[in-house]
């Protein structure tokens, strides 16, 4: 993504034989830069797929979230999957056991804390309206099976996430809202409702490092919530696979830092960074 660079470095190999030709250096020196430009270009298009996908999706949310709530304004009667929520007495809501006859594997999990009594029309039709998007969540995850998270976080305290796990192991805190992946969607940094990038950070679901594409969600002006997905940096990692380890190796490195992700060797002083994807 746009805070990863590509790091190209080379691997020191000790050539001790007597009077090596200058050409015979030069030209496997030029053999070496060609096969790495070769491996940059194939790595650049698998991870630009790769974040290119994701971006579509997340805007596909985001006009869905939008067009559902300009359509359905207020809270109609509800639906299976609302009906499905489950309120504990300290106000804690959870979609651990859908209505009969739905999966929670095929839906996902709404999880939130201030209760679902006297919120409010408004705020109903906004649980709704996330839970209307399980099926592009799902969609989501035909499309980027390695995208460990795909979800709404609303400023109404409550979040949609998919795939769908019980509430005892991951559910929606307050300590969200204050979240790079939250925050980078809200009025003060983000009015205009533009698609953002996070910094790498360690998800709390217990998938690593991750950083995330997101979304703000408007309706009127209102700010209402953000829709994003997650990417692993291990899968990024893994989409390097396959350069031939006699020229060197490829790797990860933040704008700005000198060491490669997941890896203990300093930055080559000989190493050249590329631009690991055109994405913003």
């Amino acid at each position: 993504m746009a805070r990863f660079l590509l790091a190209v470095g080379y691997l020191v190999v000790a050539a001790g034989a007597v009077g090596f030709a200058a050409y015979s250096i030069q030209s496997e020196r030029a053999r070496l830069e060609q096969r790495i430009n070769e491996q940059a270009v194939q790595v650049r298009g698998r991870v630009d797929y790769m974040i290119g996908t994701a971006k579509v999706l997340v805007e596909l949310m985001q006009k869905l979230a939008i067009d559902y709530r300009a359509s359905r304004p207020d809270f109609s009667p509800p639906s299976d999957l609302y009906l499905g929520l489950r309120e504990e007495p300290d106000g804690r809501y959870h979609l651990d056991m859908p209505s009969r006859g739905i999966s929670p594997l095929d839906i996902g999990n709404l999880t939130g804390l201030g209760g679902l009594e006297g919120r409010g029309d408004g705020f109903l039709a906004e649980v709704e309206m996330a839970l209307s998007l399980h099926t592009v969540f799902r969609l989501a995850a035909e499309r980027l099976p390695n995208i460990p998270w795909i979800y709404y976080v609303s400023a109404s305290r409550f979040e949609f996430v998919y795939p769908w796990v019980p509430s005892a192991e991951l559910t929606y805190a307050d300590e969200d809202l204050e979240k790079p992946y939250f925050q980078l969607g809200t009025p003060a940094l983000n009015p205009w409702g533009a698609e953002y990038f996070t910094p790498v950070y360690e998800d709390d679901g217990g998938r690593g490092p991750v950083a995330t594409i997101g979304r703000p969600v408007y309706i009127d002006e209102r700010f209402e919530g953000i829709v994003a997905v997650d990417i692993t940096l291990d899968h990024l990692l893994r989409l390097l696979n396959g350069f031939p380890v006699d020229y060197g190796y490829l790797n990860l490195v933040p704008r700005g830092g000198g060491r490669f992700w997941f890896d203990s060797r300093p930055l080559a002083q000989e190493a050249r960074l590329i631009d690991l994807t055109r994405a913003p």
